[in-house]
């Protein structure tokens, strides 16, 4: 009867064991365990225009304090929702110069989204993305035993997490950036200047004077 249950007792403790080992070890996919999650907010205001298309002072005072109130910012995609009007390059230029203080631009591609705007009406929409880093550390799995070399569960936790805390702009780790080509002449004048310029070895050293400097 000691026998049986002592039996038991070992056979219950393996069991607990081998359920605390993953059946294939660590994470062996190719693409990163970490990933920072990218939500997307939008902002919009609707601003009055007269028939000509001109905005008055005090739809000019009102769309800064919206802009000072969303803290606009680098990265966020401003666009303008015109509704049915057709006239709205007098709008779009008083847009532009409120974002200029921001170093930005309206679009000159025209959303719609929401309720359709009224004949007097042109609607401002901000998009913004954020990223929210992943939860570090991450030791949620064993490091050993780990028979297929895998990545332990906490590899490149950090490295994602502060790409997303230091992305200028986070729609980047969605869509990517693309690049807008080599500037021309770049390439021609860094090797013009190269050598073209004397070389700073060969330039005499700037001389100083202590003469007038007081001592403590």
């Amino acid at each position: 009867m000691r026998f049986f249950i002592k039996s038991a007792a070992v056979l219950t403790a393996s069991a607990t064991l081998a359920a605390c080992v993953p059946a294939e070890g660590q994470y062996q996919g190719l693409s990163p365990l970490h990933r920072a999650q990218v939500s997307l907010t939008r902002f919009a205001h609707d601003m009055r225009i007269s028939q000509d298309g001109s905005v008055d002072e005090a739809e000019q005072r009102r769309l800064e304090a919206f802009l000072r109130r969303v803290d606009v910012r680098y990265g966020d995609r401003v666009q303008l929702d015109k509704g049915a009007r057709d006239e709205v390059e007098k709008a779009k230029g008083v847009v532009d110069s409120a974002l200029y203080p921001y170093g930005l631009r309206a679009s000159a591609e025209f959303i719609a989204i929401g309720d359709l705007p009224k004949d007097d009406v042109v609607r401002l929409v901000i998009t913004r993305h954020l990223a929210a880093p992943p939860q570090c550390p991450n030791f949620s799995q064993p490091n050993s035993p780990n028979y297929a070399n895998a990545s332990s569960s906490n590899f490149s936790c950090s490295v994602r997490a502060n790409l997303a805390a230091q992305v200028a702009n986070p729609s980047d780790l969605v869509e990517g950036n693309k690049q807008a080509g080599p500037v021309p002449g770049e390439p021609e004048r860094a090797i013009d200047s190269f050598r073209t310029r004397a070389l700073t070895g060969t330039q005499s050293l700037q001389a100083n004077s202590t003469g007038d400097a007081v001592g403590g």
